[in-house]
């Protein structure tokens, strides 16, 4: 499921879980672990405004 294109890593937890859904409440099958690969989130960095950017956030209030 990893090779799947344009999918995010929610994207497939949410079909990994979909998948232990169907099998253990619709099939009525026991709780077992599945191996299944899970997609992890890629760390990213905040983004940060840079002093200009502030001062024009600040400048644009007209309710000081």
């Amino acid at each position: 499921m990893l090779e799947i294109k344009n999918w995010s890593a929610s994207e497939q937890n949410q079909s990994v879980n979909a998948i232990k859904f169907f099998y253990e409440k619709i099939l009525m099958r026991s709780k077992e672990v599945y191996d299944l690969p899970r997609a992890k989130k890629p760390f990213q960095l905040p983004e940060v405004y840079s002093l200009k950017e502030i001062m024009k956030i600040i400048d644009a209030a007209k309710n000081l």
